[in-house]
């Protein structure tokens, strides 16, 4: 893994996909009402559900066509971006990236009977689902930024495998591939990893491994705060760690060991634990053995945080 090249990229197509096909599939909720009903407004009508047909099969092994997401996230890409190669796309593009989907392809073939209107319905959709998302994604975005800065420190610091295996426990990454829900592994094969840190319902993935030179892994982060702009953000601490971390540094006025913490959370040692080993990764608290015990205290660098927001 000391060879594979890493990016992590802010790309919000791959939230607002993510967004509609839980909305498609009423699997929820996605996030607040406030976005979820406009969502489900979108994919009621008849050619927006059309469209969105094969997505509401979308299972953890299926493949979808390239289409999807035209501009491969190597770099920040603004969604207007991905809405333009979406209008240039070209219908024979889109059906050659269908044929190469296999045991998959039927599934797309019923559906884009028109190419060239698929491709003009799906842009207008994820046009108007980005206006529905969009607010609740500038609200969480320092979130989304603390995120690339954690997997950038990471890769600084020679720990990213351990990283890697930390964005969601549906992925496992090992040297030379990786994982999604123990199925085969995928070769890296020298190609590039994008990973594409977003907002969606827990544990949902948007994984596409069949370009040649890019791998690009969408997932969206733990422990968000359920914000829109009718419920205004009261603490920017729980934008920018997430609520139960929040919680915790605030709560280390004084010295705590873990269970002290996890009773104040009302959740299991080792949940506390995992949030706590997030926060040291981050330089925000520190572990010291006395005696039989290990207490957590905040670190300059946490209370400088804490003085900040």
């Amino acid at each position: 893994m000391s060879e594979l090249q890493v990016t992590v990229t802010q790309s919000p197509h791959q939230s607002v996909y993510l967004a509609l096909r839980e909305a498609a599939s009423c699997r929820g909720p996605f996030s607040s009402r406030h976005v979820l009903r406009p969502l489900h407004s979108l994919v009621s009508r008849p050619d927006y559900a059309r469209a969105l047909h094969p997505v509401r099969r979308h299972g953890g092994g299926q493949l979808v066509p390239t289409a999807l997401v035209p501009l491969a996230p190597v770099r920040d890409v603004p969604l207007p971006e991905q809405v333009e190669a979406l209008h240039g796309y070209g219908g024979q593009k889109l059906m050659d990236d269908i044929a190469t989907l296999g045991a998959d392809a039927p599934i797309w073939r019923r559906a884009v009977a028109d190419p060239d209107r698929w491709l003009r319905t799906y842009a207008e959709l994820i046009d108007l689902g980005w206006q529905a998302l969009e607010q609740r994604w500038n609200l969480l975005r320092p979130a989304i930024d603390a995120e690339t800065e954690r997997l950038g420190v990471a890769t600084v610091r020679g720990c990213l495998p351990s990283a890697l295996n930390t964005i969601s426990p549906r992925l496992t990454f090992t040297e030379s591939g990786f994982s999604v829900d123990g199925h085969e592994p995928v070769p890296y094969d020298g190609r590039r990893l994008a990973l594409v840190p977003g907002i969606g319902a827990p544990d949902t993935l948007f994984v596409h491994y069949q370009g040649p030179s890019v791998i690009s892994i969408a997932y969206p982060l733990r422990d968000l705060p359920d914000v829109s702009p009718a419920r205004p953000v009261e603490d920017p601490l729980e934008v920018v760690l997430g609520v139960p971390r929040a919680r915790i540094l605030r709560l280390l006025r004084e010295p705590l060991n873990v269970g002290m913490i996890a009773a104040d959370l009302a959740v299991t040692p080792a949940a506390a634990t995992r949030h706590c080993d997030v926060l040291l990764r981050a330089g925000l608290i520190a572990r010291e053995r006395r005696g039989r015990q290990v207490l957590i205290s905040r670190t300059t660098r946490g209370e400088k945080l804490l003085d900040v927001l």
